[in-house]
């Protein structure tokens, strides 16, 4: 991971892979290990290596595509021809950045639950915007799954991605963390995240303390109108509680349908550089429609 420098903006890599550097998809690491926890909680009928091995439908298939595409770089370079480039080069505008120095001096001990508490709070807002009428049509890409795997979590859209990562690079640059804090907070983030994707809800519990698990986001990724726009939190719950959108698990969770109505776009295609492209398409059609200013009739002489 490239350090954050005091004079610059950092290059996207830091929150994301970079598709022409191996050694990133070191940040895979919690997977394997995930999935294994994921087996030992809830056995083999209902873990994700059964669902993933068997490929019975196109949703698990997709989540195949998903980290297929990851692990060859084409994931990345999307993301950054979604952002027209601008996390393969620094920005010009910044040439005279400064960041707020005082958590890269701080012990990891410090600096590492700060930035996972920041982060909680940002994406916790950032998510809500993805909710919105102008940016659900591309977030669909990630709850189109119909049903849960660890993968479910590489999820998403190209166009989304761009826009987020500079948010939080932008965000975090101006605060500034050491390179050791983030590397630790990205392992930390993507193993939870994994997790809360998985089918362990007997980790309910630790709902309590604040943390998002399985059973809390699976509501989140509800298709019933009365599980929509709940549960927002991606590593903490305390947002939810506190802004009024917190709907605590329930029994028989595993009972909740998931996923979108698909309509005219492929959500869940293994053709996943043409499905990305087709989304894509049908988000600016959405957006189009929704900015036309209307003309006034002219009125008759």
């Amino acid at each position: 991971l490239p350090a954050l420098q005091a004079d610059e903006l950092p290059h996207w890599d830091i929150l994301q892979l970079n598709p022409f550097n191996w050694t990133d998809i070191k940040m895979l690491a919690p997977l394997v290990p995930v999935l294994l926890l994921e087996l030992s909680l809830v056995g083999w009928k209902a873990s994700s290596i059964r669902r993933l091995v068997a490929l019975q439908n196109e949703s698990i298939m997709t989540d195949w595509a998903f980290l297929l595409l990851l692990i060859s770089g084409l994931y990345g370079i999307l993301i950054m021809a979604a952002g027209f480039g601008i996390y393969a080069h620094r920005i010009e505008a910044a040439a005279h950045w400064h960041a707020w120095e005082f958590f890269a001096a701080q012990p990891l001990w410090i600096a590492v639950p700060a930035l996972y508490l920041g982060r909680s709070f940002s994406s916790y807002w950032l998510h809500r915007l993805q909710h919105s009428q102008w940016l659900w049509p591309l977030h669909k890409t990630h709850h189109a799954a119909r049903e849960f795997t660890i993968l479910n979590y590489l999820r998403g859209h190209p166009v989304e991605l761009a826009w987020q990562t500079l948010a939080q690079t932008v965000l975090f640059a101006s605060i500034g963390f050491s390179v050791d804090a983030i590397s630790w907070y990205l392992l930390l983030n993507t193993g939870q995240q994994f997790l809360s994707h998985s089918n362990a809800t007997q980790l309910l519990p630790l709902e309590r303390f604040g943390l998002v698990t399985a059973a809390g986001h699976r509501i989140h990724h509800g298709i019933e109108p009365r599980y929509h726009n709940r549960n927002f939190g991606e590593l903490l719950n305390i947002w939810d509680r506190l802004f009024g959108t917190y709907l605590p698990p329930t029994r028989h969770l595993l009972q909740i349908p998931i996923g979108v109505e698909d309509g005219e776009q492929p959500y869940n295609d293994p053709l996943l550089p043409i499905a990305l492209c087709q989304q894509a398409a049908g988000w600016l059609r959405i957006i189009g429609a929704r900015i036309r200013i209307p003309v006034p009739k002219r009125s008759p002489l």
